[in-house]
């Protein structure tokens, strides 16, 4: 992964891992754990970026979007995919000391980008309010 961001490619990660009935909690810290290695990689950490998106299939009967469909499952039906906006690494790294600063604890960037993943998902589904308008 880091070799691939060392020659400006795309690294995709589905920071919760696998389909829940909720967005939940970070578990395992995989953003943090790949750019700790794109570091040791000798990768410049201003150059990583790092983008959101909410992506839910639709159930075909009632319209409401499901988390729990397989890739197989979700196929012919309706994807919305919600985009975040492009963040560097170091401006996500000062989002989460400032919310960190306010609420009395350390917060990873793990957790940060599930706070900004609970904006672009349904509330049904984030169990969070948005943090950003709808675009």
């Amino acid at each position: 992964r880091s070799e691939t961001l060392l020659h400006g490619g795309f690294v995709f990660i589905a920071p919760q891992g696998q389909r829940k009935e909720e967005l939940g909690e970070p578990v395992g810290r995989p953003i943090e754990m790949i750019t700790r290695e794109a570091k040791r990689a000798g990768m410049d950490m201003e150059k990583i970026a790092i983008w959101t998106m909410g992506i839910m299939a639709e159930d075909k009967d009632s319209g409401s979007h499901n988390p729990n469909h397989s890739l197989k499952a979700s196929l012919g039906r309706k994807t919305n995919i919600n985009l975040g906006i492009p963040i560097t690494l170091s401006e996500l790294q000062s989002i989460a000391k400032q919310r960190g600063m306010e609420e009395g604890r350390k917060i990873n960037i793990d957790e940060q980008i599930f706070e900004e993943l609970a904006g672009l998902l349904p509330l049904s589904y984030s169990n969070k309010p948005k943090l950003q308008e709808d675009i």
